[in-house]
């Protein structure tokens, strides 16, 4: 992004916190429907929002204790997250 137009936009959103309002379109934009149901697009969206970036999936106060574990599949890869007898915070793809 260029300067100028990081600047540019960062006084715009300022500018609408101090105002407490938002930036909303003229008018709502249709799309079809068949986007939401197209298994190949899921399948791009799935591998461009979960499969290449660091993910979030729960709050370290979910194994607080030594010993205390969660799973995660809500994105199509199985995690595991773990508490070791040392206390330190592990995540493992669960094959």
């Amino acid at each position: 992004m260029e300067r100028d137009t990081e600047i540019r936009l960062i006084r715009r959103v300022l500018g609408h916190v101090e105002a407490g309002t938002k930036d909303m379109a003229s008018a709502t934009t249709p799309g079809p429907v068949t986007e939401y149901f197209d298994a190949k697009r899921y399948s791009r969206e799935m591998d461009t929002l979960f499969r290449d970036l660091p993910l979030i999936v729960g709050h370290a106060s979910k194994v607080a204790k030594p010993g205390d574990f969660f799973t995660h599949g809500e994105t199509g890869v199985p995690i595991l997250v773990t508490r070791d007898k040392g206390g330190r915070l592990g995540a493992f793809i669960n094959i």
